[in-house]
């Protein structure tokens, strides 16, 4: 081979070695390669240290599919809505999207910093990728203003060892003492002797209005459908007085102090098999989880839905839902419509095993198997915490209202001061 030969091959190797120089330094800084399109950087802002792991996760994923780098932002201050406005006002550091409840909706529009979901072809906010309750959730006036994430809701749930035990005694079996009303609860206790070691028969957090909700939900009605109506508040009426009334004389039939009962004491008892039945939301199940893997919890244990007060009065309980919502000043929001989208539906696929929350998205997302079917059925059915901003201290004053009553005040009196309190806000 000439010298002129090998001084060009030299030469060839040099820039191709060069160019791989070039191409590697390129993916490192950019983190993709040169043919690729260039990388969006979003901010998503959130307050639950639980779904660290899970955002970082998601993050990275779309970072692969869909050239997004999401910078995932913790903020545990109280002042959470006023530091997204301020933050977005000043133009540094804002979330192009946050993970807010829907009740803070209202609030956020007219803020500013919640703009419209995504309403093309490819959205994802339909009835065939989410329930209607958590679409209600995350409507106002008309608008889709959110992506529903997760949710959270009241059911029952009980001893199934201790039922399939009491059953047994009595020549039944365990279905037969799964309640379907509050009357049929009294008649189990009534009729049935409970093992030994149970405490309370029916015992419950009924101090905290999210837990006690149902006993009158299905008669109250505040903001419609969506919670955004403020023409639509209705509280007072023959039938939520007549079911706070049976409430109201749990309390002597069943005989627990409210004030002790918090809802950790609760759970605690019923994992130590002081309890055969209570109302439960999403932590339990977490709770039972670790509690039976580390052998502290030998029982099995059952849900079912919410029971009616009596056969006339069905019940209705209370649901909380988070959701995905774009910043109204994020100069990036097609691509935080997008890991909004995916988030909230592909990503969810391992939100409840990896978390322990409920997600949202229908059944056709594989983690769904693990959620137990009947706690969804609860918050299909399940009334959504109202957006009205001047309604602000409504549940304050609806604990209030059932506090007094558990205590043994008028409930007609009662539920009527309430009534008219609301008239004198709106």
């Amino acid at each position: 081979m000439s010298v002129g030969v090998k001084r060009i091959l030299s030469l060839f190797t040099i820039f191709i070695m060069l160019g791989m120089c070039f191409l590697a330094a390129y993916r490192g800084d950019q983190g993709d390669n040169l043919f690729a399109a260039p990388v969006e950087d979003i901010t998503i802002w959130y307050t639950d240290s639980s779904l660290t792991d899970f955002l970082n996760s998601a993050a990275l994923s779309i970072r692969d599919e869909e050239n997004i780098r999401v910078n995932v932002v913790l903020y545990e201050d109280m002042s959470y809505m006023e530091a997204i406005y301020e933050a977005s006002v000043k133009g540094e550091d804002f979330p192009d999207l946050f993970i807010v409840e829907t009740s803070n909706l209202e609030e956020a529009v007219k803020m500013g910093i919640a703009h419209p979901a995504s309403h093309n072809e490819d959205s994802v906010l339909t009835d065939e990728h989410f329930p209607n309750v958590a679409l209600s959730a995350v409507t106002y006036h008309g608008t889709y203003f959110g992506y529903p994430f997760y949710y959270d809701t009241a059911y029952l749930l009980y001893n199934a060892t201790y039922l399939a035990q009491m059953a047994a005694e009595n020549g039944l079996s365990g279905v037969d003492l799964v309640p379907a009303t509050i009357e049929d609860l009294k008649n189990f206790a009534d009729l049935y002797s409970t093992p030994e070691g149970v405490e309370n028969f029916f015992a419950w957090d009924a101090s905290d209005i999210f837990y006690n909700y149902f006993f009158a939900g299905y008669y109250f009605n505040v903001g419609g459908p969506s919670g955004d109506d403020s023409e639509i508040i209705e509280v007072y009426n023959e039938d939520a007085v007549a079911c706070l009334k049976v409430y109201q004389e749990l309390n002597q039939f069943f005989s627990f102090d409210s004030k002790e009962h918090t809802m950790e004491h609760v759970m605690e008892d019923f994992v130590a098999g002081k309890i055969v039945y209570t109302i439960a939301t999403a932590d339990a199940l977490k709770k039972i989880e670790t509690a039976t893997f580390n052998e502290e919890f030998p029982y099995s244990y059952g849900i079912a839905t919410l029971p009616g007060i009596d056969s006339e009065h069905p019940a209705k309980g209370l649901s909380v839902t988070d959701c995905a919502v774009i910043n109204g000043f994020s100069e990036h929001k097609e691509a935080a419509n997008t890991f909004a989208s995916y988030l909230t539906t592909t990503a969810s696929n391992t939100l409840y095993s990896r978390t322990g929350k409920l997600p949202c998205v229908n059944a056709d997302a594989s983690n769904l198997m693990e959620v137990p079917p009947l706690v969804r059925s609860c918050y299909l059915s399940s009334a959504t915490l109202p957006k009205l901003v001047e309604l602000e201290n409504f549940w304050m004053q609806l604990e209030l209202t059932f506090n007094k009553i558990w205590d043994g005040e008028d409930p007609d009196v009662i539920l009527k001061e309430l009534a008219e309190l609301i008239s004198e806000e709106m």
